[in-house]
């Protein structure tokens, strides 16, 4: 299911995509910060650009969901925990 549908399930109360996405993006690029990385070594160990990081983080991306398995395996959290902004 692409993200842009499923965000509202786990908006309580409803939130706008675009706040989610840039929330989702805050939240990531704090967790890459934490875990020490630099955004070319997190988007490789993602398989993606560092560029389609970069605007993922400010939330002018979207992510696929087989960005989002890599990116939470990098950071040791469930898609549940990853996308709980």
């Amino acid at each position: 299911m692409p993200i842009a549908r499923c965000w509202r399930l786990w908006s309580n109360p409803p939130m706008t995509f675009g706040r989610f996405q840039k929330r989702l993006g805050a939240k990531l690029a704090e967790l890459r910060g934490g875990a020490g990385l630099t955004q070319q070594e997190a988007a490789e160990a993602a398989g993606i650009t560092r560029q389609h990081l970069q605007r993922v983080e400010y939330g002018l991306a979207n992510p696929k969901a087989e960005t989002l398995y890599e990116l939470a395996r990098i950071y040791k959290l469930t898609i549940a925990e990853l996308v709980e902004v």
